[in-house]
């Protein structure tokens, strides 16, 4: 199972760690703003990669998933679901969890 992680703090390291316990055995890729080690590492182990673009813009993400083919992609942080980085993903078909642009409007108005 191929998994796109979009995110570079903690939260996504968290959530890396998790998603590599799964027994699925996925194959971790990391879209990142920058390159993170931790991330580095964990998406290494599984065989997989990370892949430093600007988070929060949908084309460049959209372009990451293109060349992976994930089974799952999950966008961690809110600016990437503001910018509608997942909207974009989901026209494209790929199955993401995270929310839409309008869904995170609630996170954004606090």
């Amino acid at each position: 199972m191929r998994v796109l992680l979009v995110g570079s703090g903690g939260r996504e390291h968290t959530l890396a760690k998790l998603l590599l316990r799964s027994t699925r055995e996925p194959r971790l890729y990391v879209a990142s703003d920058y390159a993170n080690p931790g991330l580095l590492r964990e998406a290494m182990s599984s065989g997989g990669r990370l892949y430093t673009v600007n988070t929060a813009d949908p084309q460049r993400v959209a372009k990451v998933a293109e060349e992976v083919s994930p089974d799952l992609i999950v966008v961690g942080p809110e600016e990437p679901q503001f910018a509608g980085v997942v909207d974009a993903l989901r026209d494209r078909g790929y199955a993401v969890f995270g929310a839409s642009s309008r869904c995170s409007l609630i996170e954004r108005s606090k």
